[in-house]
């Protein structure tokens, strides 16, 4: 990643790509003070992007409460990989809450969605502003599986079949959500 950031040029890869979103945080912030919401974003923010980059993830980009996230890998191994870490980042985001409830703090929801495929991977430029980027159909299914996660009754990690067929051990781990996507059934550790 760090050779691809110091180009001008764009490249394809294959890998996956992470979104993850909280919940009605418009509507947290219309309803809570600035500090309060700073400071639940600010520890959401960087317990996320611990378990992104411990799993070999590297945050693209921050929407607002949104998270980007690039695991570079042609296969099984960056499917592998993306999916252990929303799992992990599910798990500590719930211990993050109960604690957060536990001392009487703003708590939130967040959903997940993981797609894989081939990216387009460069830098865009627009006069003195830069921004490194990943854009492709895997960018835009996993933005709207995590939509989709809203209605999950499972996880909240919502996973496109792209990322499923590279792992045929993985089956039995999900659940039928929509056309092109399943629910990772439970947080339980992935084989």
């Amino acid at each position: 990643m760090l050779s691809i950031t110091s180009t001008d040029s764009a490249r394809e890869l294959f890998g996956v790509i992470m979104f993850s979103d909280i919940r009605s945080f418009t509507t947290l912030s219309e309803s809570n003070s600035a500090e309060t919401i700073a400071e639940l974003l600010n520890n959401h923010l960087k317990e996320m992007v611990e378990i992104i980059n411990h799993n070999g993830g590297e945050v693209e980009q921050f929407i607002g409460d949104a998270i980007v996230a690039f695991f570079p890998g042609e296969g099984e191994k960056s499917c592998k990989t993306a999916i252990e870490a929303a799992r992990l980042m599910m798990l500590q985001h719930h211990e993050i809450s109960a604690e957060r409830a536990a001392q009487n703090k703003l708590t939130c929801k967040i959903g997940i969605g993981l797609d894989y495929g081939l990216v387009m991977a460069g830098v865009l430029k627009a006069g003195s502003r830069s921004e490194f980027c990943v854009i492709g159909p895997a960018r835009a299914h996993a933005e709207k599986f995590e939509g989709l996660s809203k209605s999950g009754r499972h996880s909240r990690i919502i996973v496109g079949k792209s990322v499923i067929s590279q792992l045929p051990k993985i089956g039995d781990l999900m659940s039928e959500h929509a056309d092109d996507c399943c629910e990772l059934k439970n947080l339980e550790i992935i084989t």
